[in-house]
């Protein structure tokens, strides 16, 4: 990954980096579609068509989970961020992630979300 790139990832994290975002993205797809992010300890994808490879397959993509990080990461449950992450259902494999994400696939229908848009617009 190119320098640039990592500078260019880490500046979201600034404050107000992350405003407008699309503008970064753009220049690390532009030089470094698919790479390996330091600053982050993560790969990045950033074409829409890479992202969709990786989101539909998960036998080769796993994440960093729990298990990994007890392996590879000691002591990583002593941060208090690093646990709070690793709860998110993004940080999860199957069949964790499977498991979760049949709880909340009942709630978050189109049907469901448009309602509480609705909701939330009347009561503003």
């Amino acid at each position: 990954m190119s320098d640039e790139a990592e500078q260019l990832l880490m500046s979201l994290f600034a404050p107000g980096g992350a405003a407008d975002p699309y503008p970064v993205f753009a220049k690390v797809r532009e030089l470094s579609p698919v790479h390996y992010s330091p600053g982050l300890s993560a790969w990045v994808f950033t074409c829409f068509a890479d992202c969709q490879q990786v989101l539909a397959d998960g036998q080769n993509y796993l994440v960093q989970d729990e298990a990994w990080r007890d392996a590879n990461m000691p002591g990583w449950r002593e941060s208090f961020a690093a646990r709070f992450m690793s709860a998110l259902l993004v940080w999860r494999n199957a069949p964790d992630h499977t498991r979760l994400r049949r709880l909340l696939t009942r709630d978050f229908t189109v049907r469901r979300v448009g309602g509480h848009a609705a909701h939330r617009a009347a009561h503003r």
